[in-house]
Formats: structure tokens, sequence, C-alpha cells
């Protein structure tokens, strides 16, 4: 698992182990993990608002191909990164947003 120093990390159910935890406080991360409908300390409010917050990414994620024509680390971060950069230029596009090439 890769986490930013500090900050937090929303994340879904399978993050809510505590090696995830040990990593996430390594990295001065706070844990925004989904616990399991099974643990003790689950709180159902505190959940579902990490889940209304986690709803818009998840669909940008979702309409995204995720097959990747390359071998090899470097072409494929590459290739995930020109993609974001696609859907993000036609999101601009079908909002309307203000020109930023002026």
């Amino acid at each position: 698992m890769f986490a930013l120093k500090g900050g937090m990390v929303i994340a879904d159910k399978s993050y809510c182990t505590k090696d995830a935890a040990r990593v996430m406080a390594m990295n001065s991360c706070h844990n925004g993990a989904i616990k399991k409908n099974s643990m003790k300390d689950k709180n159902h409010q505190k959940d579902n608002f990490l889940s209304g917050l986690r709803i818009p990414h998840e669909s940008t994620f979702s309409r995204m191909n995720k097959h990747a024509h390359y071998c090899g680390l470097a072409k494929v971060q590459f290739q995930a990164f020109i993609q974001s950069m696609a859907y993000n230029f036609k999101r601009l596009i079908a909002i309307d947003a203000p020109s930023i090439f002026v």
C-alpha cells in the first residue's frame, strides 16, 4: 500500500486491517478506512460519511479503461496518466468549464 505523508486515507473495507493502519500511521496519515460489519467499534454514521466522500471518485475510476497496453511500470504509469488527463479534459468540456487557455 502506498500513502503520501500526512492527510487522510479514505479506503474501502479491505484496508481496515492492522497492517494497513500501521502503514498509514508510519506515513502520518489518518485512517479513514470503512470498517467491516463484524467489527465491534464500527460507527455506521462515520462509515456513511466516508462512503459519501468516496462515491464521486469511485465512479470516475469505474469509467476508465483498466487494460494496460504496455509492459513495464513506467509505461503503464504513463498510460494511466495520459488516460486520466484525457478523461479530465472530456469532463471539462462536458461541464462547460471556463477556458483555461486564454
